[in-house]
C-alpha cells in the first residue's frame, strides 16, 4: 500500500521583493526614455541644444582634450591659448571626473558630449528617485519627484553649461547617502554609508563648477542639523562631515590645483556686490513659474528676459505646483521641516536684493567662499530640487487611504481660482496695451524695465513680448492655461 505525500503547493505569485524591483526597473525606463526625447535631435542627426558658450569653450576645448586623450596624451596644458594655458587646474573641462574622460576618450566629441548629457539627465532622475525611496515613498511618486528634479528648468535650462551639470546632478545621491548613514544601527553600516557618500560628493566637487558643489553642501549641512534635531542624535552630523571631508580629500587632485590657480584670478579677493548680485531672479521674471516661455517672442530664438533665460528660469510644472500644496498640507512627514524651508531659502537667496524684508544673498556673499561667485538666481537649482521632494510627497500622499476628496479640492482649488483669474486678467492687461500703443513703451519702462537688468532692452520689444503672450490664443500662453484646466479637474 502506498501512500501519497503532499507536496507543498507551489505559485507563481511574485513576492513583493520581485513586484518592488520590476517597479523600479520601470520607472528607471521611464527616466532614460524621457532622457532620451529630451536629447533626441542630438541623437538621431541633428542639432544638438548650444548656446554661446558651446561654441566658444565647450566644445572645441573637449574636441581638444577628446584629440589628445584619443592619441594617448592626458593633457595639463594647453598650448593654443595666449603663451600656454593649464587646462587641468582650471576644472571646467572636468579631466579629474572620470565620465568625462572615458566619453571624450571613446567617442567622437560630438556624440560624447550628448552622451554625457543623456547619462547626467539619466543620473539627475534615478538619484532623486533613489533618494525618495530611501524616505520610504512609492514607486510612482518617487518617479514623479525625479522627473521633476531631471527636468525642471534647472538642470534643463543650463544643459550648455556642461560642468554646472556634472556637479549639480550629485546631490539627491550624497543625501540619500546621508540619510541612510543617519539611521545606520551598526558602526559598520554607517562608515559604509559615509563612505560612499563621499565618494559621490567627490564627483560633484570633480564636475567642476564651483557653486553648485558649493550649494550642495550648503543642503547636506541643512539636512545634517535637520537628521539630528529629529533623532536627538549626533549621528547624521558625523556622517554630513565624513561625507564633505571624504569628498574633498578625493577631490583634492583637483581642488588643490584649482586653488593654485585661482590665485592669479581678478576674483581671489572676492568681487564687489554689485557684480556678485547679477543674474538675480526678480519680481518681473517670476511669471515664468507658470508660463516658462513667457518671455520669448514668437520666433523661438528672441528673448526679453532682464537676464539670460538660462539664469532666471524658474518652472517646475504646473500640476507640480499643486501636488506640492498636497504634500506640504497632507504629508505628515518629518522631512517637511527640511525640504520646506530649503526651497523658500534658496528662493530668497535667489531673488538677492528683490528679496522681501532683507537681502540674505548679500550674507552669503560676505562669507569665505561665496565673495567671488555671482548669479544667485542658480540658487534655483535648490529651490527645483525642493519642488521635486514636495510633490512626491503630495502624490505620496493622494495614493494613501484617506480623505482623498478633500485632498484632490485643496490641489485643485487654488489652479481652478488661478485660472479663473487668469482668464479675465490677461486680456484686460492686453487691451491696456493696445489701447494706448504711444503709451505702451512707457508702461513697460515704468512696470518691467525700472529693474536692473543685463542689456538695455528696447521698450517696444517689451511690448511687442507682452501682447504676444498676453494672448489667450497664443500657444505658448494656451498651454500653460490648458494645464491649470487640467490640475483643476
Amino acid at each position: 500500500m502506498s501512500v501519497a505525500v503532499a507536496q507543498p503547493l507551489r505559485t507563481n505569485a511574485p513576492t513583493s521583493r520581485d513586484s518592488s524591483r520590476r517597479a523600479d526597473a520601470a520607472c528607471i525606463g521611464v527616466i532614460v526614455a524621457c532622457a532620451l526625447v529630451l536629447h533626441r535631435d542630438g541623437l538621431f542627426g541633428g542639432p544638438a541644444f548650444y548656446e554661446i558658450d558651446t561654441r566658444l569653450f565647450y566644445f572645441p576645448l573637449a574636441r581638444w582634450v577628446g584629440q589628445q586623450l584619443q592619441s594617448g596624451h592626458y593633457p595639463l596644458w594647453l598650448p593654443g591659448i595666449f603663451t600656454g594655458y593649464p587646462i587641468f587646474a582650471d576644472g571646467e573641462m572636468g579631466l579629474a571626473y572620470i565620465p568625462q574622460v572615458l566619453f571624450l576618450w571613446a567617442l567622437p566629441t560630438p556624440a560624447a558630449m550628448v552622451w554625457l548629457r543623456v547619462m547626467h539627465t539619466v543620473l539627475a532622475g534615478a538619484f532623486t528617485y533613489a533618494f525618495l525611496k530611501v524616505l520610504r515613498l512609492q514607486a510612482v511618486p518617487a518617479l514623479g519627484g525625479a522627473l521633476v528634479f531631471a527636468f525642471g528648468s534647472f538642470l534643463t535650462a543650463q544643459m550648455h553649461h556642461e560642468n554646472v551639470v556634472r556637479s549639480a546632478v550629485w546631490l539627491p545621491a550624497v543625501l540619500a547617502c546621508a540619510e541612510l548613514g543617519s539611521v545606520a544601527e551598526s558602526r559598520r553600516r554607517f562608515l559604509g554609508w559615509t563612505a560612499l557618500g563621499a565618494l559621490t560628493f567627490s564627483q560633484s566637487a570633480l564636475g567642476l563648477h564651483v557653486q553648485p558643489v558649493l550649494m550642495l553642501a550648503l543642503a547636506l549641512a541643512g539636512y545634517a542639523v535637520y537628521a539630528a534635531l529629529s533623532t536627538r542624535a549626533v549621528q547624521p552630523l558625523l556622517g554630513a562631515a565624513g561625507i564633505g571631508l571624504g569628498g574633498l580629500a578625493v577631490a583634492a587632485v583637483q581642488w588643490l590645483a584649482l586653488g593654485e590657480w585661482a590665485l592669479t584670478s581678478y576674483r581671489r579677493a572676492g568681487v564687489g556686490y554689485e557684480f556678485a548680485s547679477a543674474f538675480a531672479i526678480a519680481p518681473q521674471n517670476l511669471p515664468s513659474v507658470l508660463f516658462p516661455f513667457f518671455f520669448r517672442l514668437p520666433d523661438a530664438t528672441t528673448w526679453w528676459t532682464l537676464w539670460q533665460q538660462w539664469e532666471v528660469e524658474l518652472y517646475v510644472g504646473i500640476p507640480t505646483l499643486a501636488l506640492m500644496i498636497v504634500g506640504v498640507l497632507f504629508a505628515r512627514r518629518m522631512a517637511l521641516l527640511y525640504f520646506v524651508p530649503l526651497g523658500a531659502i534658496a528662493l530668497w537667496i535667489a531673488m538677492a536684493e528683490h528679496a522681501p524684508i532683507f537681502n540674505l544673498h548679500a550674507l552669503l556673499w560676505s562669507l569665505p567662499g561665496f565673495s567671488f561667485l555671482r548669479a544667485p538666481a542658480r540658487f534655483s537649482y535648490l529651490v527645483v530640487f525642493a519642488c521635486a521632494c514636495l510633490a512626491a510627497f503630495g502624490l505620496q500622499a493622494l495614493s494613501a487611504r484617506g480623505p482623498r476628496g478633500l485632498i484632490a479640492i485643496v490641489g485643485a482649488a487654488p489652479a481652478a481660482g488661478l485660472l479663473a483669474a487668469l482668464l479675465a486678467l490677461l486680456p484686460t492687461w492686453r487691451a491696456v496695451l493696445t489701447a494706448d500703443p504711444s503709451g505702451a513703451p512707457a508702461i513697460a519702462d515704468a512696470m518691467y524695465l525700472s529693474a536692473r537688468a543685463q542689456y538695455p532692452i528696447d521698450p517696444q520689444l517689451v511690448v511687442q513680448g507682452l501682447l504676444s503672450s498676453l494672448d489667450l490664443a497664443t500657444p505658448k500662453t494656451a498651454w500653460s492655461l490648458a494645464l491649470l484646466a487640467f490640475t483643476s479637474l
